[in-house]
Formats: structure tokens, sequence, C-alpha cells
């Protein structure tokens, strides 16, 4: 019974979710589920190497770590308030889980329908296993959020959640390279660098074998894997990365129609920053697959976009047809992880244990 419990329950809340997208109870809901089998999971993919890290604490030096931040909240959970891993988990997680259920509550026109996309990909299964990148999500996207929306500390907002989010993931420095959205304007100049980035990191890898100095050893030491390997989840990526990145354009493009100014600000800064990640498909790929982070970070915010889009449309055939294609999407991004990493999922948890 418990090996069906949370994928009934997830199937069902996930169908009432869209049929109710305007009830925010339904978003209430739906939130308390997520957090039940995110909070209460166990021995997932990452518990041990998390658990490991958390109980040897103590006796590494903090200031070596990559993820400085994260390993001082372990300090002072383990040293300062004698919790155990389960109980840092549980309040490190619950603190990430409402930041994101309030980012989306203030920005979206239809909550309910931005959870449900949230559940189908990231949160499951990404989120709930890889605890940091989650943490570091939540806080850049509420910093982005606070960008897109302020008038005149835009910069120090930003500058702000980059630092605290590469504390608690070393990847969230890669989005110091949205700066550029507020110094290049033209979206040609904004096509040309990133292009120009594109070729120079994709090539990179190659460039390097052909000194003789630098071993292929060294190559795969360094940026994950030699060249002549591709990556076939990064490709599939990247297919689901450019469709979104085409609805994205469509919809900037109508913004620049209507009167309402947010709207079109946030259409044209999401879709700029989308552009900006296009150098990340390209290193996970050739390099390593860690970086479909990049991408999969911006997935909130390109939600909150769509959402907006449908509230400005107001017409039920673009709903359903958005909503099917973002379905897809995270569809495809869920099918990317093993089989294994769903079932930990619907089978550890602590709350749901009969």
């Amino acid at each position: 019974m418990r090996k069906v419990i949370i994928p009934i329950m997830s199937v069902a809340l996930l169908a009432f979710g869209l049929i109710c997208r305007k009830d925010k109870n339904m978003f209430y809901i739906l939130l308390v589920f997520m957090m039940i089998i995110m909070l209460a999971n166990t021995y997932n993919n990452d518990w041990d190497a998390y658990e490991f890290m958390y109980g040897l604490i103590n006796t590494i030096d903090r200031c070596s770590l990559t993820d400085i931040g994260y390993g001082f909240l372990n300090f002072i959970a383990n040293s300062c308030l004698n919790l155990s891993f389960f109980q840092f988990r549980v309040l490190f997680l619950l603190v990430g889980i409402i930041m994101i259920s309030r980012i989306i509550i203030s920005n979206a026109p239809y909550p309910t329908l931005v959870l449900v996309l949230y559940f189908i990909a990231p949160f499951f299964p990404n989120d709930i296993i890889q605890i940091r990148n989650f943490m570091a999500q939540a806080i850049l996207t509420f910093f982005l959020t606070k960008w897109i929306n302020s008038t005149n500390r835009g910069l120090i907002y930003f500058i702000l959640g980059i630092g605290m989010a590469t504390m608690m993931h070393a990847s969230s420095l890669y989005f110091i390279l949205f700066i550029l959205v507020s110094f290049i304007k033209d979206d040609k100049k904004l096509y040309i660098s990133v292009g120009v980035g594109s070729l120079l990191v994709g090539a990179l890898p190659i460039l390097l074998g052909k000194m003789p100095f630098i071993s292929a050893e060294k190559i795969s030491f360094y940026l994950g894997k030699t060249s002549k390997n591709v990556d076939v989840r990064g490709l599939i990526i990247i297919l689901v990365f450019l469709i979104q990145l085409y609805i994205l354009y469509m919809i900037r493009e109508y913004s620049r129609k209507v009167e309402n100014y947010r709207f079109r600000k946030w259409a044209d800064m999401v879709y700029k920053m989308n552009i900006l990640c296009l150098p990340a498909c390209v290193i996970m790929t050739v390099w390593t697959f860690n970086f479909y982070r990049v991408p999969r970070n911006m997935l909130l915010l390109n939600y909150i976009v769509y959402s907006l889009y449908l509230k400005e449309k107001r017409e039920k055939k673009y709903l359903n047809f958005i909503t099917v294609i973002l379905i897809f999407i995270g569809i495809c991004w869920s099918a990317l992880n093993s089989f294994s990493q769903w079932s930990v999922i619907w089978n550890n948890n602590a709350l749901i244990a009969w």
C-alpha cells in the first residue's frame, strides 16, 4: 500500500490543482502534501553523503568547504542545537519550501497552476533529494523576483542573492552573468555575446586537448569528462529548454503590445535570463552534466511568466494549450531521473510508513 499511496495522491492532487487553478485552498492542500513527501523523506540517493558530512562537521575546516553557508548551518545545528541530521533537514527544507510558496503567492496570478508545474519539475524528484541546490534555488529566485519587481535597488538585491545562493551551492555563481541584463539592452548584442560565449565554452575541451602539456586526464578532472563524450541527457534538456525559450520569446513579443508594465518587464527580463543560460546548456553536453542545474533553476521564474501571460490573455484555449506544453516539459525533466530516484521518494517516508 505504501508504494502506491504517494504516486496516487500526487496524480490526484495535481489533477485537482489544474482544475482548481484559481483556488487558494487547493494551493495550500497541495503545498502541505509537498511538505509531507519532502520533509519526511529518508534515505534517498544523496542521504548518506549529506548525513556523513553532517556527522563530521566538527572535525573539518568549514572555511575549506565550497558551500560554506551550508557547512555553517550544519555546524550550528549539530554543535549548538544538538539536532539529529533528520531534524536539521526538516528545518532546513521547511525554510526553503516556505520561501518558494511565498514567491509563487506574491508573483503568480494563478498560484495553484504554478505550484502544480513546479511539483512536476523540478520539485519531484530533484529538489526533494538535492537539498543544497534546492535552498540555493529558493534564495536565488527570491532575490531575482525582488530585482525584477524593483525600481532602483535591483542590482543590490541581485548581488546579495548571488552571494547567499553561492554559499549554499557553488553552481549559483554562474548566474552572475545575469548582470548583463542591466547593461545589454539590445537583443542583437545579447545574442552575439551569448553565441560567442557558447562557442568558446563548447570548444574549450577540444582546444585544451590540442595542447601537448595538458593531458586527457587533466581535462577530465577539471571539466568533468573528455571532449569525446556527449551526454544524451544534456541534449534532451537542451531540446526542452529551447521549447521553453520559444514560448518565452512569443510571450515577450506579445507583452510589447499591451500596457501592463509589470508583465512587460517580467517577460523581457526572464527571457533574457534564459538566453544567458545557453552557455550552460553547452557546458552540460560537452563538459559535465552537473550544469543542468542552471536551466533547471530557472523553471520557477518561467512558470510565473507563463502565469502572467495567461492572466493577461484571458482565453481558455491558450491556458489549456500552454498547460499541456508545460506538463510535457515537466515530464521530460522528470524522466531524466532514474526510477530509483522516484522509488526512494515513494517508499521512504517517515510519516507514510504503513
